[in-house]
């Protein structure tokens, strides 16, 4: 394999292993501040942060954004 394509394989396996990791953030936090089905799951006691909050949100708006653009693709 070149150079070039053994790059473009890390740079996919690194890309999808940062998007699973920013899944599993979002469904923890979504999870400790929502409960699943309205219903408490996490005994965080509703101490996740506004911030964390908002940091989740973005999270999960730049990977619907992403994918957005890879399907226009």
């Amino acid at each position: 394999m070149g150079g070039q394509a053994r790059h473009a394989v890390d740079v996919t396996k690194k890309e999808t292993e940062i998007r699973e990791a920013l899944e599993k953030l979002i469904d923890a936090v979504s999870i400790d501040v929502n409960g699943v089905h309205g219903m408490p799951l996490s005994g965080n006691g509703g101490l996740t942060s506004d911030t964390t909050v908002r940091i989740c949100d973005e999270a999960r708006l730049m990977l619907s954004r992403h994918d957005s653009e890879l399907e226009r693709e």
